[in-house]
């Protein structure tokens, strides 16, 4: 036992830097390292949360010193370093303390393009769905509310059945083409609950008044092209994100797109993948990927062991991973792509009385 033990990492934080960045800010973490110990990579938690996996520039570094760059959330209490290598770990933990903290997303303003559609009824159509008006409304109002007096200036369009304008064809792409007025500051969220159809190779979003061609066809007209929702959000600026509450929708998105979240600020979440269809229960009133949306920017997807009253898409991503297959009884699996930039972005903060 103690031949292995001798060569588990060894380690210690030399000293940390805050650094200002035009996003959030970065922790510069140095680290003291036994040389004669080699470490494949390192784990760095704040407060418990996972933010990043960093690998060393060889297979096993045996260099008495490691430089470390993550990304900073904010209010953070306890920095967690691991170090890795084949025999086991090592974490080591240092208090943080942060003179003249940088800004993060949420304390530089913007503005919030809001734009969330939910469609119930399509008379043209014999097709029909009891909760995605519903979706559209609760989750609007879920963003609008908590974080509104955080931007400068709020454009939204509620698009659904029962509130807001009708969701027409014309109407939600007026509303698509508006987006890509946002500058880099901005934050624009897009929330899409209804159904999905494929046309071919095509992947189309239902209007209220899409129509049938025949009876084996849609009138592709009369429906929104996948490609205008990913160029809508390909042109806008800023933090986007994206909510999709629809069937089969993850194999309609373009690789550019997907490859794009990985390395801009975009975060898309979807309520399946292309093996299992979205569920609708009574039980919950919403669609199960919406109410576990809801459900976690009200505070459940906030840390258990350092809370801080925000809630990063991160969190949230981590929340929807568990609770939609758990919800829909293992019916539904989630498929969340967010960017580099994105993962610390804070959506919403959490109200006491939530």
């Amino acid at each position: 036992m103690d031949g292995v033990v001798e060569y588990l990492p060894r380690f210690s934080i030399k000293t940390l830097e805050y650094q200002k960045t035009a996003g959030n800010p970065v922790l510069a973490i140095a680290l003291d390292v036994d040389k004669a110990v080699p470490i494949q990579s390192y784990k760095v938690y704040v407060d418990d949360r996972y933010i990043a996996t960093l690998n060393t520039r060889s297979n096993l570094t045996t260099s008495h010193e490691a430089l470390l760059e993550v990304p900073l959330p904010s209010h953070p209490k306890i920095l967690t370093v691991e170090g890795i290598n084949p025999n086991g770990s090592m974490r080591v933990e240092r208090p943080l303390k942060i003179p003249n903290a940088p800004k993060r997303n949420k304390d530089i303003k913007g503005d919030l393009y809001l734009l969330s559609i939910g469609i119930n009824q399509y008379p043209l159509l014999e097709r029909s769905l009891q909760y995605a008006a519903a979706d559209a409304q609760e989750f609007h109002q879920m963003i609008r509310n908590n974080t509104g007096t955080s931007f400068n200036q709020v454009h939204e369009w509620l698009l659904t059945d029962n509130l807001g304008e009708q969701p027409t064809r014309h109407r939600i792409m007026n509303a698509l083409k508006a987006l890509k007025k946002s500058k880099p500051n901005d934050t624009v969220i897009v929330f899409l609950a209804g159904h999905g159809a494929y046309q071919g190779k095509d992947y189309y979003f239902l209007s209220r008044d899409s129509e049938q061609e025949d009876s084996n066809s849609l009138a592709a007209e009369t429906a929104v092209n996948w490609q205008d929702i990913q160029i809508a959000l390909g042109t806008a600026r800023g933090q986007r994100i994206l909510v999709v509450d629809t069937c089969h929708a993850q194999r309609a998105f373009n690789p550019r797109l997907v490859k794009d979240a990985f390395d801009e600020k975009i975060a898309v979440f979807t309520a399946t993948d292309d093996d299992y269809v979205v569920v609708e229960q009574p039980e919950l009133k919403h669609g199960v990927l919406t109410y576990s949306l809801l459900q976690g920017l009200r505070g459940k997807a906030d840390s258990v062991r350092h809370p801080n009253q925000e809630i990063t898409l991160a969190e949230l991503k981590s929340y929807v991973d568990e609770e939609v297959p758990f919800l829909s009884h293992q019916r539904q699996r989630p498929q969340v792509f967010l960017g580099k930039k994105a993962e610390h972005y804070v959506i919403t903060e959490v109200k006491n009385n939530e």
